[in-house]
């Protein structure tokens, strides 16, 4: 190197290998082998897909407990009834509680947002504890009104 210049040391690039797992999955078991798989595989962590119930959550961390991966848990707040309905009734893999269904469709339109957030606040607090970490996802312009999701994720 000629003077002045940087001197660059030789370092090793390293990676961090996450594989995808889906708690709703219309097929448990298979979706549990699958993960299994992955972490035999290579895989360093596990990242849900969105959860909007709690349940099904339960069911992979104590099917995956033995394997001692990290699970990160994805969280995206509901925006309305019509997109609960959706996700609910139309979206392979994906479970919403009538209960859920329930409080959006009574939130209406001008409350449902709020609504979505605190939901998701809830299962976060009712998560925590279950995995190692959170991933939130949410399309906001005010991120004020995603105070109680990111207080409750810590």
């Amino acid at each position: 190197m000629r003077a002045g210049t940087r001197t660059w040391w030789p370092t090793q690039t390293s990676f961090c290998v996450g594989a995808r797992v889906n708690p709703g999955a219309q097929d448990p078991a298979a979706e549990i082998a699958r993960a299994r798989a992955k972490v035999r595989a290579g895989a360093h962590f596990l990242v849900s897909r969105p959860v909007y119930e709690l349940d099904s959550l339960r069911r992979v961390v104590t099917a995956l407990a033995a394997e001692q991966v990290p699970l990160l848990l994805s969280v995206t707040p509901l925006r309305s009834f019509e997109e609960a309905d959706y996700l609910a009734n139309e979206v392979p893999g994906v479970t919403i509680s009538p209960d859920t269904l329930r409080v959006m469709e009574r939130a209406g339109r001008g409350a449902a947002r709020a609504a979505g957030v605190d939901l998701a606040a809830g299962l976060l607090r009712d998560a925590r504890p279950l995995v190692s970490g959170v991933i939130v996802t949410a399309v906001e312009e005010d991120l004020a009104g995603l105070a109680p999701l990111l207080a409750a994720a810590g």
